[in-house]
């Protein structure tokens, strides 16, 4: 569906829906998860949509400036060989960015939580639990908090 998706932005006589544009997009940044997936259900036998598992339905309530607050406590800052700064996150799978100053990398250490977050609910994979930050999770395995 998001490749059809994708087709309709390239080859639509009007202009493409804000669907589809946000579509493409996801793609384009985050190719290497969606080539994954598809790999998956290639190999999976996957060949239609209605073949795909469901995702188990979940609530999750939680404050996402609360998330990113206390990601960016566990967040480690080093300079690189070129004078850049690596931000991480350890623990925090996929949190791991830099810029060429401190404040760069922190900003785009922040844009990189955010959007694991969102993957994450959107896949319906559990988001990992941080210290000091109340979740309330419904239907979902309990995961260990990173330390």
């Amino acid at each position: 569906m998001v490749i059809a998706e994708q087709r309709i932005i390239q080859n639509a006589d009007a202009p493409p829906s804000a669907e589809s544009v946000a579509l493409a997009k996801l793609i384009e940044r985050h190719r290497s998860e969606y080539d994954f997936y598809v790999e998956r259900a290639k190999a999976d036998g996957v060949r239609d949509a209605a073949d795909l598992p469901a995702f188990p339905k979940k609530t999750v309530v939680f404050s996402m400036s609360e998330y990113v607050s206390a990601a960016l406590e566990l967040a480690r800052y080093e300079p690189d060989e070129d004078g850049g700064v690596i931000a991480e996150v350890p623990g925090l799978n996929g949190a791991l960015t830099q810029g060429e100053t401190y404040e760069e990398a922190r900003a785009n250490l922040i844009e990189v939580i955010e959007e694991g977050i969102v993957i994450d609910l959107q896949t319906g994979f559990p988001i990992p639990k941080l210290p000091n930050v109340a979740m309330d999770v419904d239907n979902e395995t309990d995961t260990a908090p990173i330390a």
